[in-house]
């Protein structure tokens, strides 16, 4: 089995920037208007996959906790409903700054006049327990960080775990489960002399062959990561910019 990571539909053919989670839902519209049944799938993932970054901006931004899930929630039906993301810029963009700046224009627009709560009749778009929700946020920075920081700190976190996934989902298909369990708290801490000779005696092998394995894992994760931000923009030249905007955000 290759040391790369099987690929992804985002990954990069003949130079070409191909359909990606984000592309996908701004194309896949029918001729009417109306979202395609692929697109509205992609949607639905999209809000299980960002919604605590949004709630996370709602909080910090003053928003008391029942008051943040039902702006989120209610945001999530406004797309679906009004399929803003036929109103996005099929060119370029990406899709944290659509997804913020839409939530922020929702919560001044609408939130404020009591809209949100009154839609799609208390149903949930997606599966939001409070009581979590506010537990995780709890345990977030509480220093000068305004709300767009930490919903950009938020997203960058997400990624990195979806990569870190995406590579434990590797690994098991290799037969490597075990290792991956020893290997993975090491993936982004520093590389110090006390944690190869941590892993060398769980591993049974030398402190260079540790290395070498480290080294491995790490770029098979730099892959992995750039693969899931690929996914949240338009072009190949937007991935490093993206990239280099997560890691700013991640301090």
């Amino acid at each position: 089995m290759s040391d790369t990571p099987p690929e992804k539909p985002s990954d990069h053919r003949d130079g070409s920037f191909v359909t990606t989670r984000w592309s996908l839902v701004r194309i896949a519209l029918d001729a009417d208007g109306a979202l395609s049944p692929k697109a509205k799938r992609e949607l639905d993932d999209l809000c299980k996959l960002y919604w605590y970054p949004l709630y996370c901006y709602a909080r910090r931004h003053g928003h008391q906790p029942e008051d943040a899930k039902d702006a989120v929630q209610g945001f999530f039906c406004v797309l679906l409903e009004r399929e803003l993301f036929a109103k996005a810029d099929r060119e370029k963009g990406k899709l944290r700054a659509f997804l913020l700046n839409a939530f922020k224009n929702f919560l001044a627009d609408e939130w404020r006049s009591g809209q949100a709560a009154k839609r799609g009749g208390g149903k949930e778009i997606v599966s939001f327990d409070a009581l979590d929700a506010e537990t995780r946020y709890a345990a977030e920075p509480i220093d000068v960080e305004s709300p767009d920081q930490l919903c950009d700190r938020r997203w960058a976190i997400t990624l990195l775990h979806r990569a870190i996934d995406a590579l434990k989902d590797v690994y098991q298909q290799e037969g490597k489960e075990e290792l991956f369990a020893i290997l993975n708290p090491y993936i982004l801490v520093p590389l110090d002399h006390e944690n190869v000779l941590r892993i060398a005696k769980a591993l049974g092998v030398t402190n260079e062959n540790t290395k070498m394995i480290l080294s491995r894992l790490r770029e098979r994760y730099r892959k992995a990561f750039r693969s899931e931000v690929a996914e949240t923009v338009s072009s190949e030249a937007e991935v490093e910019e993206e990239m280099a905007a997560l890691r700013a955000a991640l301090g």
